[in-house]
């Protein structure tokens, strides 16, 4: 017996930001909650979401058009087919498609078949979107489709200069005094909290003796 169950973010709290604009996702699960689920939550955030819940349908939508992330319910129980069937028909249609591997019945077996035939992650049900949100993301940014968020820039930017100066053994004072800026202000930057602009990165760099594209190319 499969569980229906799903668990959604509050709203309020979602990220509203677009960037997944142009990307593909194909949905593909007999089970309609999460079918609907998942389509609405990522096609609010710009993905043009397929979805499939047989494997006629599965195969059809397979060879209409490439997907750039494939979200496959390990078990379609309605045509008595497991992943394996299925994974093969990606390689054979859509072998450049990350696919992430969904089911409410994980077995260590299933998820080594899935592993060795190349699933970006194998998630086990029920699932709270954020952690599929997240595992979307990961296997997008391993094929440089991921599009980051200025907040997202921002953090990783603040994260990278605060790693920087930790490997010189400079505590923000010390910094402070180098660049010229105050330790709150770089504290913000490091924490992601403020953004710095070019000059001001342009100072932390030379403090660091790095480039300033080096903080975005790393970020």
């Amino acid at each position: 017996m499969k569980t229906s169950e799903v668990t959604t973010p509050d709203p309020s709290s979602d990220d509203q930001e677009q960037i997944y604009d142009g990307l593909r996702l194909l949905t593909v699960d007999d089970e309609p909650t999460y079918v609907e689920t998942y389509k609405k939550y990522f096609a609010k955030r710009g993905f043009d979401v397929d979805v499939a819940s047989t494997l006629a349908s599965f195969e059809k939508k397979l060879k209409a058009r490439h997907h750039h992330i494939i979200l496959l319910d390990y078990y379609l129980d309605n045509d008595d087919v497991d992943g394996q069937t299925l994974m093969k028909l990606v390689e054979q249609y859509d072998r450049d498609a990350a696919v992430i591997v969904i089911t409410g019945r994980p077995s260590l077996d299933a998820a080594v078949i899935s592993l060795r035939e190349r699933a970006a992650d194998f998630l086990s049900k029920p699932i709270k979107i954020g952690d599929l949100a997240a595992s979307v993301d990961k296997a997008l940014e391993a094929k440089g489709l991921l599009r980051l968020t200025a907040t997202e820039l921002q953090r990783r930017i603040g994260e990278k200069i605060r790693e920087e100066r930790k490997s010189h053994n400079l505590t923000l004072a010390e910094m402070a005094e180098r660049t010229g800026l105050s330790v709150g202000f770089l504290s913000q930057i490091e924490l992601g909290k403020n953004s710095a602009s070019v000059e001001t990165l342009y100072r932390i760099s030379r403090a660091l003796g790095r480039d300033v594209g080096d903080f975005f190319q790393e970020a």
